[in-house]
């Protein structure tokens, strides 16, 4: 099934229950308003690589993310596809200002989405004030969040730029834990997002596990092994502690 649909939500009871609840636009806005989203929106589950706004068709909504991963993807006149962000639950997709979108939105894993059309989206922001500080905020988040990504890439190298990421991950990752980082996205987009080639990805991983910063505990999940010493490959400060892999969180892992 590519994707599967809720119909809307007749009371705020859904949105109370939802991930994304305490995160982005959904976390700075009062009950009320909380329950007013909740009747226009309605929620659709897209499976992993599935489109959901096309390049370059007219933006007539805007979503909330609820759970997973969804990515903005460029695509050239070529065709060659290049992964510019990735969005997380309380993130917003979609454009709803724009004449038409300006990147492709698809699911870099499994997705759901919380819609609103553009005219309910401008009818609530007119009859509630706190959604309209909210949006913006969130707005003005996502863009400095991806401006700051995109600065802290150059002048890194790949293997400095991948362990940069993985830093970023235990640190504000949703679902990082204990020294453990999830790679939840495929390895074709996560070399896109670090601008390398998918070889290049699979060199510098291994990169990182012979300098002892990480440990692979499976294809998908990254233990760090030496946090202090990923820092410093990732040519970043010390500002904020990392946790380190341990013995107990990793036998918990490798059974899971």
């Amino acid at each position: 099934m590519p994707m599967t649909a809720s119909s809307p939500s007749r009371s705020a009871g859904q949105c109370a229950r939802c991930p994304a609840r305490q995160k982005g636009i959904c976390g700075a806005v009062t009950p009320a308003t909380v329950e007013a989203v909740a009747l226009r929106g309605h929620r659709v589950t897209y499976a992993q690589n599935k489109p959901f706004l096309d390049q370059g068709t007219h933006s007539d909504r805007i979503g909330i993310v609820v759970s997973g991963l969804a990515k903005a993807v460029h695509i050239n006149e070529d065709g060659d596809e290049f992964v510019l962000g990735i969005q997380r639950a309380g993130d917003l997709v979609g454009d709803p200002f724009g004449v038409e979108n300006a990147v492709s939105w698809e699911a870099a894993t499994d997705v759901t989405v919380c819609w609103l059309s553009t005219a309910s989206l401008d009818q609530l922001l007119t009859e509630y004030p706190d959604l309209q500080r909210a949006y913006l905020q969130a707005l003005s988040q996502q863009m400095g969040e991806q401006q700051r990504w995109f600065a802290s890439l150059r002048g890194r190298n790949t293997t400095e730029r991948l362990a940069l990421w993985l830093v970023d991950q235990a640190l504000f990752g949703d679902r990082s834990a204990e020294g453990v980082v999830p790679l939840d996205l495929s390895r074709r987009d996560l070399a896109s997002l670090l601008d390398m080639s998918t070889e290049t990805l699979c060199r510098s991983l291994y990169h990182l596990v012979d300098k002892g910063a990480i440990e692979m505990l499976a294809p998908d999940c990254v233990g760090l092994a030496d946090p202090d010493q990923l820092r410093r490959l990732a040519k970043c400060e010390p500002d904020q502690k990392l946790e380190p892999l341990t013995p107990d969180r990793k036998r918990a892992t490798c059974a899971a």
